[in-house]
């Protein structure tokens, strides 16, 4: 469920970690947080964990920001903005294509809305 509502995130430890640790990650998850009835549930809970485990993976917590966000636009329709402080569009791109780029994208002041229509990406 985890992979399915959070596409871009698990991708993008798996690429900077490998497939191993993601699922030593995932199943210590597993291990310390009770399962969730819904998908995004089970995504929500596992988006706090990450965020502490503190991994140091640039732009984590945006990627998993923006996945949560689409998450919550499924579930609710209401259009969310998650800013980014690089260009977020080539590493998102790269991540759905499955591999890594240079996360240190254009520096600036970058939003991406998220509307029902346009969850899909990522």
């Amino acid at each position: 469920m985890i992979v399915a509502a959070l596409r871009p995130t698990p991708r993008l430890i798996i690429l900077a970690l490998g497939a191993e640790l993601f699922c030593a990650i995932t199943q210590d998850f597993a291990s310390k947080t009770p399962p969730q009835p819904f998908a995004s549930s089970e995504a929500e809970a596992f988006a706090d964990y990450l965020l502490a485990l503190g991994l140091k993976i640039p732009e984590l917590a945006r990627v998993l920001e923006f996945d949560c966000a689409k998450s919550a636009t499924l579930i609710d329709g209401q259009p969310r903005i998650v800013a980014f402080d690089i260009d977020p569009l080539p590493m998102l791109r790269a991540l759905a294509e499955g591999r890594l780029t240079d996360i240190s994208g254009e520096p600036g002041e970058y939003e991406i809305e998220i509307t029902p229509t346009t969850t899909a990406l990522g």
